[in-house]
């Protein structure tokens, strides 16, 4: 799905300000179709996100693993549906929805889109996608147990908090672990 947006040149006053974007993609009408599917992952663009949803609960994990350049950051929150289609945030109040099997969206609590992940392995259609999930999901714990073993909180938060689905928000940033490989980049 492809997204297009004008852009106004900025005043030359202002030359290192972003320019403004006259368009932004606001939440579509959603129904059953797009519902969030249970054990829904991305893997890339730096970044792991995981959805675990059971019912009208959900769990949203997002990852951002630390580098030697950067300090990672871990988000996790509790969800809950608002209706067939679309889920809120307990604590942020953004939007989850899936536009397509295979494509998180999330927007803000006034309905503007600030992210989408697509996963390519997975099939964008409805009725295999959750095969898709299930069948990959074990590769993708080994990725979010090794990220979350970095950290004896969010590791705690996501087993007792996040699987039991319960009304939570957890943010964490996730320092570099300190090893002989990686001691000289300190």
């Amino acid at each position: 799905m492809e997204y297009s947006a004008s852009v106004s040149p900025a005043p030359a006053s202002q030359s290192e300000v972003l320019p403004e974007l006259s368009e932004t993609k606001k939440l579509p009408a959603v129904d059953s179709v797009n519902d969030l599917i249970n054990n829904f992952h991305f893997d890339g663009d730096g970044v792991k996100v995981r959805l675990v949803v059971k019912d009208d609960k959900g769990c949203f994990v997002w990852i951002k693993p630390s580098t030697p350049d950067a300090t990672g950051e871990l988000v996790m929150e509790g969800l809950k549906r608002e209706k067939l289609g679309l889920w809120k945030g307990n604590n942020t109040q953004r939007l989850f929805t899936q536009s397509a099997p295979n494509q998180l969206d999330i927007y803000s609590p006034h309905e503007e889109l600030q992210a989408s992940y697509t996963n390519p392995s997975v099939t964008k259609d409805l009725l295999k996608a959750p095969a898709d999930y299930k069948e990959r999901t074990a590769g993708f714990d080994v990725l979010l147990r090794r990220d979350l073993s970095k950290s004896k909180v969010a590791r705690t938060i996501y087993t007792n908090q996040c699987a039991q689905f319960t009304n939570f928000y957890y943010r964490e940033e996730l320092s570099l672990e300190i090893t002989p490989k990686n001691r000289p980049l300190f």
